[in-house]
């Protein structure tokens, strides 16, 4: 499973992280922007490192600087392609 930009916004994160660590071995890759003014990039870097500790699959996180967009959510260009696909990217 590969969440790009993920956004979790309901309290308390802990619900999340149970049902993402129970009983599985799913490995999960992250891709989100340092600088992503949409969904920040610190809640998600909190779960990946609490999901770290508590899963038996690999979890990765992939951080970037978004240099190509507006708002810093354009996370699509690191896991699906490295150079822009159409005008203004």
């Amino acid at each position: 499973v590969a969440p790009v930009a993920a956004h979790y916004d309901l309290d308390p994160m802990e619900h999340l992280i149970e049902r993402l660590t129970a009983s599985q071995s799913l490995p999960l890759w992250f891709f989100h922007a340092r600088n992503d003014e949409m969904c920040p990039f610190a809640p998600i870097e909190d779960l990946v490192r609490q999901l770290r500790r508590r899963s038996g699959a690999e979890v990765r996180l992939t951080d970037f600087e978004d240099t190509w967009s507006n708002q810093g959510h354009c996370a699509d260009r690191v896991p699906y392609w490295a150079t822009p696909q159409s005008p203004g990217q």
